[in-house]
């Protein structure tokens, strides 16, 4: 068994499964529909059960028809090539790792489905195995009914033909516990190959572990990183760090595998980071502070969560898409200036810009709920790409408080980590005229008044003078 060289000073991690939490290994996933929303401590027993989460997401996703099968095509597709080329060079496969090469299979299937983007401020989501490959094959039918503002957008810079031939990548998005979740748990139930043992990798420095990904044996004493949060890694390579801890994660031996049907996230809430945001909030005036409070919760609506990193990742991949074909090709990696972007224009549509509609509605949130409707209608199928969408009215006009809009928008920012964030009110004569976000992305601060159809990204209205106020998150 392979045991990493570690500083003498150890750090109080997890040492072993068995430390990690009792109650977040023996809890089952969350069940159909099901958010789970649990305070966690900002101690390493948080982090301990975080930990524990992910580990029985893999150990469940041993028993899922839904990943068994996925990463049986995915290893009998690259089986299948490795054999063909060994034909046409005309030698054979005997040398060739089973484990290795189903590893590396996975590794690639995820590496072209999976995008990193943050979790909320202080906010942990993490999503089923089961989930994430459910995403993946939502139709793109459904996709280019969300994106339809991004369609009609990038008609207008680019040919018409090219926007109409442009498809949706059907890709899932989540953070480095999410990217480690679901390589392992393909690792986990391969049927080709006994890909053992699986380990969580864990690096930090000062105190800290602040990144994780996975790492696995190959039953040859050969041990394979998978860090699917670096676009240019590929399997094996990993990131460098002062200090390591792992964790392996038992799988058989009497383990229950669960089959459930896992179509939601469970969100975890830092609680000492979520009383100072609170403390900040109660000291506002009660108008900003009730704005303020709209945001936050924003920020822990799985719905917003989901709806954030649909159109911001989708917005990034159609924007390094065009870019190439332009020849100045920009990077969609985690990008917050597009997402940014994705949702200011998104959101703009929904709520100001003139379109048809069926009724109105004064809160926001329904209107985003609408749009999303059909994915959530898919992912509800038992295989989402056999789901056909019916036909589809479009969303209500916004006849509500803009206010709220602009929290709404505001809030689909912070799911993506697109801060810190201020509020902004225009005066005239020293009272608030009008109010809109101020959003820093990538070290710039932009205007997003998503009230002002005519607006784009960093617009704003001439005040006498204006007031800014941040969004303690």
């Amino acid at each position: 068994m392979h045991s990493p060289t570690y500083p003498a000073r150890r750090l109080p991690w997890l040492g072993g499964p068995e430390k990690a939490s009792s109650a977040a290994i023996a809890a089952p996933p969350p069940g159909p529909g099901e958010v789970r929303r649990i305070a966690l401590p900002d101690t390493f027993d948080g982090i301990r059960f975080e930990i524990g989460r992910m580990i029985r997401y893999i150990q469940a996703a041993v028993g899922d028809p839904v990943v068994t099968e996925n990463v049986r095509a995915i290893c009998d597709r690259h089986i299948q090539g490795l054999a063909w080329s060994a034909q046409m060079e005309g030698r054979s496969l005997d040398g060739v790792d089973p484990a290795a090469a189903c590893a590396e299979a996975i590794d690639l299937w995820c590496r072209r489905h999976f995008c990193y983007v943050n979790d909320p401020p202080n906010i942990e989501v993490i999503q089923t195995p089961r989930r994430m490959i459910q995403i993946t094959r939502v139709p793109p039918a459904v996709l280019r009914r969300i994106l339809h503002p991004f369609f009609a957008a990038m008609a207008m810079v680019a040919p018409k033909e090219a926007v109409e031939a442009y498809k949706p990548p059907q890709v899932c998005a989540g953070d480095c516990d999410e990217g480690g979740t679901i390589f392992l748990s393909h690792c986990a139930a391969c049927p080709f190959a006994e890909i053992r043992p699986l380990l969580m990798r864990f690096g930090g420095h000062d105190d800290t572990l602040h990144h994780v990904w996975s790492r696995v044996g190959t039953g040859a004493g050969r041990f394979l990183d998978s860090d699917l949060t670096e676009p240019d890694y590929s399997l094996g390579d990993f990131s460098k760090f002062p200090h390591y801890e792992e964790v392996e994660i038992p799988v058989g031996g009497g383990q229950p595998a669960l089959g459930l049907r896992d179509l939601k996230p469970v969100l975890g809430l830092r609680m000492a980071a979520e009383e100072e945001a609170s403390a900040a909030v109660s000291e506002m005036p009660a108008g900003v502070r009730r704005l303020a409070e709209r945001i936050a919760d924003g920020r822990k609506d799985a719905v917003l969560v989901d709806c954030a990193r649909m159109v911001g990742v989708h917005y990034g991949k159609m924007v390094e898409h065009f870019s190439a074909l332009e020849g100045q090709p920009i990077s969609a990696h985690n990008n917050k200036t597009l997402f940014l972007e994705g949702i200011d224009l998104w959101s703009r549509w929904l709520f100001s810009a003139p379109r048809p509609s069926r009724g109105s509605t004064e809160d926001p949130r329904e209107i985003v709920a609408h749009v999303m409707r059909p994915w959530y209608e898919a992912l509800e199928a038992e295989d989402p790409a056999s789901y056909q969408m019916s036909a589809q009215e479009p969303p209500p006009a916004y006849a509500g408080n803009p206010d709220e809009a602009t929290c709404v928008a505001l809030a689909l920012n912070a799911c993506l980590d697109v801060t810190p964030m201020n509020l902004v009110f225009g005066l005239k004569d020293g009272e608030p005229a009008r109010m809109w976000g101020k959003v820093q992305a990538d070290g710039k601060w932009y205007d997003s008044d998503v009230n002002e159809p005519s607006f784009a990204l960093g617009d704003r209205m001439e005040h006498e003078d204006y007031k800014e106020i941040e969004v303690p998150l």
